[in-house]
């Protein structure tokens, strides 16, 4: 396996887990979340089916974690875990936390270096804002149709309403850092 094959891999691999974790979740409710289901395959398809890495990586590590990984991961997952006497499923998703912490790091350094490179900051900020764009929206309808989730717990730890705004906020953060604007829609 070549160097950049191994690299675009270990950049999908929490992408994969998740979509393959929520569409087990959307299948176990007969049908009854399939809306969840259809928007997260969709956002999924769009990023995977982008033949460009860096777009791949732009999309999974700046728009698709913060909207939809880490709102589920962190919004439902984990406070949902230890009110149901799981103390296990939080030890796992904090390493998964960890990873995509480390993953951000580099994808906020590596987009902020190409924003603000001084001969094609102008362009390279063009696409970037055109792949948030694209990714944002699937991302962002992907992420509102978890909503059902939260309402299946009889008791209810965190509101998805919570949950939407801090990772949008989130999103908003990483742009900034990047250098780079959130569309209203993604951020609002």
């Amino acid at each position: 396996m070549e160097e950049r094959e191994a690299e675009s891999l270990a950049g999908r691999e929490p992408l994969l887990a998740e979509a393959h974790y929520l569409r087990g979740m959307a299948l176990c409710n007969q049908g009854r979340d399939r809306d969840a289901l259809d928007s997260l395959r969709k956002a999924v398809e769009a990023i995977m089916g982008s033949t460009d890495y860096l777009e791949q990586y732009f999309a999974i590590n700046l728009v698709f974690e913060p909207l939809v990984g880490e709102l589920f991961r962190s919004g439902f997952i984990m406070q949902l875990a230890a009110a149901q006497g799981d103390f296990i499923t939080p030890a796992v998703v904090s390493a998964a936390e960890a990873d995509y912490e480390r993953n951000l790091a580099n994808s906020v350094e590596l987009f902020h270096i190409l924003a603000h490179e001084p001969e094609f900051a102008a362009h390279n900020q063009g696409v970037f804002n055109g792949w948030l764009a694209e990714h944002g929206a699937l991302a962002l309808q992907a992420a509102k149709n978890l909503q059902p989730i939260w309402s299946q717990p009889r008791v209810k730890v965190a509101s998805f309403a919570d949950a939407l705004a801090a990772a949008k906020n989130r999103l908003k953060t990483i742009t900034t850092e990047v250098g780079i604007r959130a569309p209203a829609s993604l951020t609002a």
